[in-house]
């Protein structure tokens, strides 16, 4: 009976332990989203988009920005404080 209330109690604290961590790493998840031509960031601090396409080269500033490229494919890099991170390809429906 002991060794069952001890089993018990290490559970607990070992569960009271992981939501402690859990609750103080960043909760918030990061998202790159595309609705048509507006590329939708979450997550991101102070984000910067570097987008190539078609030969050119465009540099974006916010959350929701309208990709200016005319291409039906586009390479996105996220940056944020400074740092890439994100980057990819994507489609655009024209």
């Amino acid at each position: 009976m002991r060794a069952a209330i001890a089993v018990l109690f290490i559970a607990l604290v070992g569960l009271a332990t992981y939501h402690l961590v859990m609750s103080q790493a960043n909760p918030e998840l990061r998202t790159v989203d595309i609705e048509g031509k507006k590329l939708i960031l979450r997550g991101f601090e102070n984000p910067a988009v570097k987008v190539k396409g078609c030969g050119e080269e465009a540099l974006l500033h916010g959350s929701i920005v309208e990709i200016p490229l005319n291409c039906s494919k586009v390479k996105v890099e996220v940056y944020s404080e400074g740092r890439l991170v994100f980057s990819g390809s994507l489609s655009l429906n024209p």
